[in-house]
């Protein structure tokens, strides 16, 4: 099969062109989230890992400047639209992240037999959205939380996050966002009490012996692997560079035996120029370095002033430590 066809599933039309009516009608995102999880109408993504899924305000509200959500999807109105973000490097990170296109650079077609939402209901939703526009809480996703440990607490009943939403207060992300029927947990914690609890058994399990060991040793490890790519190298055009002086000793060896001609002299510049190149491009000798226990040790206590005195410095650390470990710290940690 070359290529596909788009084709509209009435069941899912009829769910977007409600979404649409009931926003048009002054109901908000949230409000429609929750009435559309009490209703059991099923959701875009019905399941992820353990955690129950449902409609959230941030699936139909998005973000209007990316044209993402349901409310902002131009393919409703019948108009296909690409070329909206890019892939870059993330700075702290080193992973490729996506990032926004100015709307100059979009490109579109117009897809009249795959509108779903009519012309003069888009119109309208669009714009109350326009009037009613602000920054919206979804949007700030990928920045840090000012929160140590928002989204790194689990829910006991739904397995979502638990996030920091009223002030000082901890909750869980399901029962906020997609209403009791996901998830009947709306306890609220208070952010100090977490914390003071959290924090110091953190820290309790961190700073032993074996743990520090095992810190170094997989520091040591990591290292090691990102060094061997080089020391590889190195020894490829070592071997490389015996190969071109022996080439280059036969050719000198059969000039001095006489057999100079325009082939031994030609054969004699590209061995010398061969020989040259590889000498100039053979990667320096790798140092052997091992980050010692005391180095490690140190970086914990690092950490933990910073967790006693930086919070958004030290959330930044426990996520990224959150994520990264997540299949290597011991499973007792």
């Amino acid at each position: 099969m070359v290529g596909a066809r788009r084709v509209i599933d009435p069941d899912e039309a009829a769910v977007v062109v409600r979404i649409f009516e009931l926003y048009r009608g002054g109901m908000s995102p949230e409000a429609i989230a929750h009435r559309l999880n009490d209703e059991r109408v099923p959701p875009p993504r019905p399941s992820r890992g353990r955690r129950v899924m449902g409609w959230t305000w941030s699936t139909i509200a998005g973000t209007p400047r990316r044209a993402l959500g349901i409310l902002n999807n131009p393919l409703y109105d019948g108009r296909l639209v690409w070329n909206r973000s890019k892939k870059v490097l993330h700075p702290e990170t080193g992973r490729r992240v996506m990032r926004p296109r100015p709307e100059s650079e979009w490109l579109s077609v117009d897809l009249p037999d795959l509108r779903i939402v009519p012309p003069a209901l888009w119109r309208a939703v669009q714009d109350r959205r326009v009037h009613r526009r602000s920054p919206l809480l979804g949007n700030t996703r990928g920045r840090y939380s000012s929160a140590l440990l928002s989204g790194l607490l689990v829910c006991g009943s739904c397995s979502s996050h638990y996030v920091l939403r009223k002030p000082r207060y901890y909750g869980c992300a399901a029962h906020l966002d997609r209403g009791p029927t996901i998830c009947a947990n709306g306890r609220l914690v208070r952010l100090e009490l977490v914390e003071e609890r959290v924090v110091p058994l953190v820290m309790d399990q961190v700073f032993v012996d074996d743990m520090v060991e095992y810190v170094t040793r997989h520091v040591n490890e990591e290292i090691r692997r990102l060094s061997a790519p080089r020391a590889n190298v190195r020894r490829q055009r070592e071997r490389d560079l015996a190969q071109a002086r022996r080439e280059l000793g036969n050719v000198l060896g059969a000039i001095r035996a006489g057999l100079t001609t325009a082939s031994t002299r030609a054969l004699l510049e590209t061995s010398e120029r061969r020989v040259a190149e590889l000498e100039k491009n053979i990667p320096d000798v790798v140092p052997s370095v091992n980050v010692l226990p005391e180095r490690i040790e140190g970086y914990l206590s690092d950490l933990r002033a910073v967790l006693n005195t930086d919070t958004a410095t030290a959330a930044r650390i426990v996520a990224r430590a959150d994520s990264a470990a997540a299949d290597k710290w011991p499973a007792r940690w």
